[in-house]
């Protein structure tokens, strides 16, 4: 680490003799810059460079997991196209066509020194990424050699929740408690020479209620104002993503490829790689097409990795695996990172939720629809609303603001371009139309699939959840 000394305390201990009359003596107070600089690339290697991986009981290290990230120039929401089109075709597994841009390497994009607006779903490795950032910036392999910055890491929901309404002093905070001797002074010298990497993750994790991500987002706009010498990182869900940063790139985290699977697994299940063989071919088999369909988001890529590690198969009844992906996204991933959302819902229990999901999926899937404009999905989901016990009346609930919430918290459905909605994966579609038909055997429903879709191949995946459901 001795390029942090060499970066930043020199220059610091040489301004701060001359801001105390020359009173400080340069071998002690450089001692000191270097322990204080030590401290906090250990600590900061110690935080950041672990994490935990849902379903697992210990950390495990970053590098174990990590896996390049691909960014997206162009935000899928914001790309136009035509839902009846899209529809007439009946576009299987959501396969639009490809952005125009390329996809780029994110780690690229960050040593030519870009500052980046990171946009991502529920589960995309956005926190890990920046996590990832600072790390190789501590080991010295980020940028030219000429161009170090040290990388300070801002979970933003928990500035949000702390005493500080001031973005430097919560900085300052968190040098303090790496024991930096003259903190402020030093986080100012830092900032007006350029020599900061700032990883301010999850704007979406900052909750709305009284104008509070507002007003925190005008406070990194004019932050970023006021020190654009240095390097700046904001990640957010793609779907809370209303807020603009000028001087920063507005850049998408791409789906992992298939080779990206193949990647992140042979990490995940490390040095048995007979396993992980077999995990590979599994995974390629027909049968397990929607299975395959989840791994594009690291969130459920590791869920399959971690089942198929007790296991050693992908299960004949499908629908525990999605019955534990959709549990990860509804509740499981927020708790394990303690965050509290705005709940514009939130007198919808678990059930309900997912009985709604089940509402909007049936009458759609039995049409063959995949895709649904933002006013088609709305006015579902009031429809759906207004018949719980105690609801207003249909035309008092904003359906909209629901569908928006549902995008940026949970991840079920997601903008696919713009104003066209369909949920997050087809797999998620099918389990929710046989979960319908479960729930409504008594009425017919399980008669009615026979009936009406014995020999349609569209529906065999939904022929099979609907099975694997029933008790019988």
């Amino acid at each position: 680490l001795s390029w942090l000394l060499d970066s930043f305390a020199t220059p610091f201990v040489e301004k701060a003799k001359r801001v105390v009359g020359g009173k400080w003596q340069d071998n002690r107070e450089r001692a000191r810059w270097d322990d204080a600089l030590q401290s906090y690339g250990q600590s900061i290697l110690r935080h950041y460079g672990t994490l935990r991986v849902l379903g697992k009981s210990e950390d495990v290290p970053l590098g174990d997991v990590f896996t390049d990230v691909f960014i997206l120039d162009q935000i899928s929401a914001r790309r136009r196209f035509d839902i009846r089109e899209l529809m007439e075709k009946e576009v299987e597994r959501f396969d639009l066509p490809q952005h125009t841009s390329e996809r780029r390497n994110g780690m690229g994009l960050v040593n030519q020194g870009q500052s980046l607006y990171i946009l991502g779903k529920p589960g995309a490795g956005k926190t890990t990424f920046l996590k990832n950032v600072a790390v190789r910036s501590i080991a010295n392999q980020l940028g030219s050699p000429t161009e170090k910055r040290l990388p300070l890491f801002v979970p933003l929901h928990e500035w949000a929740n702390s005493k500080h309404d001031e973005l430097l002093s919560f900085l300052v905070e968190q040098l303090d408690t790496h024991h930096f001797p003259e903190a402020e002074k030093f986080l100012e010298h830092l900032l007006e020479n350029g020599n900061g990497l700032l990883l301010f993750d999850g704007l979406d994790e900052v909750r709305q209620e009284k104008e509070q991500r507002a007003r925190l987002a005008q406070q990194l706009r004019d932050f970023t104002k006021k020190y654009d010498k240095n390097q700046f990182l904001i990640t957010c869900r793609v779907a809370a993503s209303e807020y603009v940063f000028p001087g920063l790139r507005e850049v998408e985290m791409a789906d992992f490829t298939q080779e990206q699977v193949l990647q992140y697994a042979e990490k995940w299940f490390g040095s048995d790689t007979l396993k992980f063989g077999n995990f590979a071919a599994d995974l390629k088999k027909p049968e397990n097409a929607g299975l395959a369909e989840l791994c594009n988001v690291p969130l459920l890529l590791s869920l399959l990795c971690l089942y198929y590690d007790d296991t050693q198969t992908f299960p004949a009844r499908r629908a525990e695996l999605y019955e534990d992906a959709l549990d990860a996204l509804l509740r499981k991933w927020d708790s394990s990172k303690q965050i509290q959302r705005d709940e514009i819902y939130e007198k919808l229990s678990h059930k309900r939720k997912q009985q709604m999901f089940a509402h909007i999926a049936t009458p759609t899937f039995e049409k063959g629809q995949l895709y649904w404009t933002t006013k088609q999905l709305a006015d579902a989901i009031s429809g759906y609303l207004s018949h719980i016990p105690g609801a207003p009346p249909v035309e008092d609930i904003d359906g909209e603001a629901v569908l928006r919430a549902i995008e940026a918290q949970h991840g079920v459905l997601v903008e696919r371009a713009h104003n066209i909605h369909s949920f997050s994966h087809l797999s998620f579609q099918e389990y929710f139309t046989a979960r319908y038909i479960v729930e409504n055997e008594a009425r017919g429903a399980t008669k009615a699939l026979i009936e009406k879709h014995l020999t349609d191949q569209r529906w065999r995946e939904t022929f099979l959840l609907t099975a694997s459901l029933l008790d019988n």
